[in-house]
Parts: C-alpha cells; sequence; structure tokens
C-alpha cells in the first residue's frame, strides 16, 4: 500500500517514467548485444578461429558500448530528474499537512520526531528513488532477457544454474523482515537524537545558565548511543544479504563450469556456448548483488514511509464546506463550556462568559486554573469537550476557524520572529501592505525608534528568532505585527511577564495606544499590567470565580484580591 502511494507521485510525471523505461530497454538490449557479440568473437577468434574478418565483429561491440553508454546517461538523467521531482512534491505535501494541523498535535508529539520525519525519513526515500527505483527496473529486465537467451541456447544448463535461486530468495526473504524490524528502530532513535539536538538548541541559555551541560551531554549520550546501537545492528544485517547473493552467483558460475565442462566432453554442447553461458552469468552477478541492496533498500523504505503517511493520514477537521466569517465584530461568548486534553481530566469546567466587542478583558489565575487554555478556546485553536464557544452569536465550530483567525491577532509571552528581515516579520501579518503601514505600526508598538537606529533599518536581518535583539525589541516588532493585522479580536498572552522595567513600559504605553480598537484578551501575570481593563476574569482549577473591574474586585475581597496583596508586598 505505502508503495502505490509513493508510485502515484512517479504517475505525475509520466513522460519522464516512459523517458527511463525506453532507455533503461536500450541499456539492457545493449548491452547483452555487446555479450552476445564478445562471446561470438572469443569463439570465433581464439576457440573455434573461424572468424575471418575480428576487426567488424570488434566495430559491432564498439557500436553496442555506445549505445550503453548514451542510454545509461539518459536513463540516469531522468530518473535522477524524476526523484527530484517527486522528493520535492512529497515534502511540500508533508510541509503544508502540517501546517495545517491542529495546534493539539504539536502538544501530542515532539518537535525532534516532526523534524526526523520531515528530513530523515524523507532521505530513505531519496536513496530509493535516486539508487534503488532504477535498478527495478533494469535488473529485472536484465534477469528476464539472460534467462531467455540462456534457455534458448540451452535449456538444461540454465535449469541446473538457476537450481540455487529459490534458496537465495528465502535466505534475502529472511535477511529483510530482519532489516525492516531493524529499520524501525533506527527511526524511532533517530528521532531521538533530532529532538534532543532542537531542544538543547532552544535551550541553550537555560543550559548556559543552570551550568547543566554534562547533564544534558549525559542525556544526549544515551540517545547517540541507542541510535548508534540500532544503527550498527541494521548495517549488520543489511550488508549480510550481498555476500550471500554474491555466494549464489559465484555457486552458478561453478555450477555452468561444472556440470557444463562435462556437457562438452560428450558432445552435448559447443565450448563457445559455455563462454557465452559465464559471459551471462557474470552478467547476472550484478543483478543478483545489487537484489540484496535493493531488497533491504525496500525494507527500510516501508518504516520510513509509514512514518511520513502517518502525518499525511493524520485527519483534521474539513473545513472546506464550512461557510467564512467575513466580518466580525468581536463578541465573545463561552457557553456552559468544559474541556481537557485527555479524556476524563478537565481542564476547564461549564466555563460562562461574554466578552463585548471592543472590550477589553483580562484573565487571571494561579498557574494551571485554565487560563492559556479558555483563550485557546477562545481562539478556535480547540472545540470544547461540552459547551459552546460562539462569535458574534454564531457557533465558532460552524465556521471556517482559518477565516475567524484572519481576524485575530496574537502576542505570546515568548516573541516569535522568523528568519529575514524586520519589515518581513512586521509585514508577515499582511505581506501586501505598503511600508508606510508597517512603519506606522512599528510607532505605535514603540518600535519604530529603535529599528531605526539598527545598521540597516528596516532592512535589518534577524538571526535565529531574532537572539541579536532584546526581548523587550522582539515584543515590540511581534506587537507592532499584530497591530498591522488591524484585528477584531487581539490577544495579548502574558506578552510582558518576562521583560524588564524599562521595556515592560514601552510595551505598556504601547498597548494603551490600541485598547479599546478592538476586542482585547490579556493572559497576566502581573496583575499591575491589567488595573485598567475594562473586565477582569478570575479563574481558579477550570471554573471562573469571580469577575469585575479592578477596584470591583479589590473591594470584594477575594482571590483577586490576595493576588493583588501579595504581588504588592511582593
Amino acid at each position: 500500500m505505502a508503495y502505490r502511494r509513493l508510485l502515484r507521485y512517479v504517475n505525475k510525471h509520466g513522460w519522464l517514467f516512459g523517458c527511463m523505461v525506453i532507455f533503461a530497454l536500450g541499456v539492457v538490449v545493449s548491452k547483452l548485444t555487446a555479450v552476445y557479440q564478445l562471446a561470438a568473437f572469443f569463439s570465433g577468434v581464439f576457440l573455434e578461429k573461424t572468424m575471418q574478418n575480428p576487426f567488424q565483429s570488434a566495430f559491432l561491440l564498439f557500436l553496442s558500448a555506445s549505445s550503453w553508454a548514451i542510454s545509461h546517461y539518459v536513463m540516469l538523467v531522468c530518473s535522477n530528474t524524476l526523484a527530484v521531482k517527486v522528493l520535492a512534491a512529497l515534502r511540500q505535501d508533508v510541509y503544508e499537512k502540517v501546517l495545517m494541523l491542529p495546534v493539539g498535535y504539536f502538544k501530542s508529539k515532539r518537535t525532534g520526531d516532526i523534524i526526523s520525519r520531515l528530513t530523515n525519513d524523507i532521505q530513505v526515500v531519496e536513496v530509493f528513488l535516486m539508487n534503488v527505483l532504477i535498478e527495478l527496473l533494469v535488473q529485472p529486465l536484465t534477469v528476464i532477457a539472460i534467462i531467455i537467451m540462456m534457455v534458448v541456447k540451452q535449456p538444461l544448463l540454465t535449469l541446473y544454474f538457476f537450481s540455487v535461486v529459490p534458496i537465495l530468495g528465502i535466505v534475502l526473504g529472511i535477511v529483510g523482515n530482519w532489516v525492516e524490524h531493524a529499520s524501525r528502530k533506527v527511526q524511532g532513535h533517530i528521532a531521538d537524537v533530532t529532538s534532543g539536538i532542537q531542544e538543547t538548541l532552544y535551550g541553550i541559555d537555560v543550559i548556559k545558565g543552570f551550568a547543566v551541560e554534562e547533564v544534558m551531554r549525559d542525556r544526549f549520550s544515551r540517545h547517540n548511543l541507542g541510535y548508534l546501537s540500532s544503527l550498527l545492528r541494521e548495517v549488520r544485517i543489511r550488508f549480510l544479504s550481498t555476500p550471500v547473493a554474491e555466494w549464489f552467483g559465484s555457486l552458478g558460475i561453478i555450477i555452468i563450469l561444472v556440470i557444463g565442462g562435462l556437457m562438452v566432453r560428450q558432445g552435448q554442447i559447443a565450448s563457445g556456448d559455455i563462454v557465452f553461458f559465464l559471459l551471462l552469468a557474470t552478467v547476472l552477478s550484478e543483478p543478483l548483488s545489487l537484489s540484496s541492496t535493493v531488497f533491504t533498500t525496500l525494507r527500510k523504505l516501508s518504516p520510513a514511509l509509514d512514518r511520513i503517511y502517518e502525518v499525511l493520514d493524520y485527519e483534521i477537521p474539513d473545513e472546506s464546506t464550512l461557510p467564512s466569517l467575513t466580518e466580525v465584530e468581536g463578541e465573545l461568548v463561552c457557553e456552559n463550556v468544559s474541556f481537557g486534553y485527555e479524556p476524563g481530566r478537565l481542564v476547564l469546567q461549564n466555563v460562562s462568559l461574554t466578552i463585548r466587542p471592543r472590550e477589553t478583558v483580562a484573565i487571571v489565575g494561579l498557574s494551571g486554573s485554565g487560563k492559556t487554555t479558555l483563550v485557546s478556546l477562545l481562539a478556535g485553536f480547540y472545540t470544547p469537550t461540552k459547551g459552546r464557544v460562539l462569535i458574534d452569536g454564531k457557533e465558532l465550530t460552524n465556521y471556517s476557524g482559518k477565516s475567524y483567525r484572519h481576524h485575530m491577532g496574537i502576542v505570546t509571552q515568548e516573541p516569535i520572529l522568523f528568519s529575514g528581515t524586520i519589515r518581513e516579520n512586521i509585514a508577515l501579518s499582511r505581506p501586501e501592505v505598503s511600508f508606510e503601514e508597517i512603519v506606522k505600526a512599528a510607532r505605535i508598538a514603540h518600535a519604530d525608534v529603535f529599528i531605526r537606529k539598527l545598521p540597516q533599518g528596516y532592512d535589518t536581518l534577524l538571526g535565529d528568532k531574532g537572539a541579536q535583539l532584546s526581548g523587550g525589541e522582539r515584543q515590540r516588532i511581534a506587537l507592532a505585527r499584530a497591530i498591522l493585522r488591524r484585528p477584531s479580536v487581539l490577544i495579548l498572552d502574558e506578552a510582558t511577564s518576562a521583560l524588564d522595567a524599562e521595556s515592560e513600559q514601552a510595551i505598556q504605553d504601547a498597548m494603551e495606544n490600541i485598547l479599546g480598537q478592538q476586542t482585547t484578551i490579556i493572559i497576566a501575570h502581573k496583575l499591575l499590567t491589567i488595573m485598567h481593563a475594562d473586565r477582569i476574569v478570575v479563574l481558579h482549577e477550570g471554573q471562573v470565580v469571580e469577575v469585575g473591574s479592578h477596584k470591583e474586585l479589590l473591594k470584594k475581597g477575594g482571590i483577586y484580591a490576595r493576588l493583588f496583596q501579595m504581588q504588592m508586598v511582593d
């Protein structure tokens, strides 16, 4: 099944495959023609000495060799062009599917495992397409042609020669099963290694800050040794098949020499026919030797394709038939919403909340109270386990989530910047906008001044995650990106919690410029930053326990008042 699905990609480039087949036939015909002419030349000149014009036969050999070289070159160009195109299409499909996967998928999978599927597993497919696919075409054609030529020439000797093939097939089948099992373990261990590298690069500041280099080294060493062990086992098994196939090929040649010699002595076959058989057997040694490589590569391909198709086949809600939200006022309503990431474990329980258009609402609570989960539901990242989420009176699940998020902007606690220039990062939310609009958004976010001080200004190239900028600068660029979106719903997920006082004040000033222009939802840990919110929602153990303004909640003397008092004391 996995192989058939891969062939669908191949079939999209039928003319390349057809070209490959035609010139593969040319390779086989020219090679075997050369063998026939070489056998005739050797017999006629050295054994039977009946050839009158050896130069004519040598010229025909030259033509056959030239035909083989040309056919081989064109065949390789066609096959590798086909491989490159198929790989590009497969890689594009996997990447596009990753973009469409729900947020929950990434919460349940390690980033390194996903990267491994995009790189290491596709590399296995690349090896197959580049090196093995053409052999699957050429070598069987070569074997079939050789068998026909042998049978026509001497059926009995052919039968003796191929008597070893059933045994070889059984042995290769056993080895192939071992290789497939070992390859699955290798792919699992390499995902661990990839994940370890990714986590180290992502958290290098924490590793250095806690001086835990040795801990991380030991952890990676365990993953690396596990990968090494599984890979060495796979190598030992995989390369077992090649000498086995070659040994059986040598056994076939010995059979030709022994039985053929007896037949020559008894006058049942000419000595020139033995030369012809030996040359054919020599040519046949290549398919026999490659058969093991082809067979084991196919066994490695199966688990790699399974891991790739696991991503491609992940079921996601089909939103193509759902209507789009063309206009959003920004009223958000939760009606008795309950939600859990795992069956039987609810993070939110019977949450009811109404957020009016252009209202600024802050959501606060202790860690684990469900703040981020509630906002994720309001953003349409998850579907409630129970209850409904409505936008402007319309149930969110009845509309395209993507169309809804076109009207939404988000600034996370850790600002996410991408490779490219500052201009490109701000314009990510609306790539078509003019430079003047980008600058306007940056000014509102209090980012224009520091951007213009950079050597290339807005055209400054950012490194990995914008590491050369401070946390406050990165956050202001992220805020400018959200402002440029002109969202109807703006989500600020603890956007100032990790900043110094100066950067925090700059972000606060920027936020004051935009509050009230759209529905704004703020997840806040520092309660001083949300004192001017229209309403504050307090979550505790997955439930809404308090709702009101800063002053109202202080008078109430509940959880919010205690949290605020604790922060004031600190």
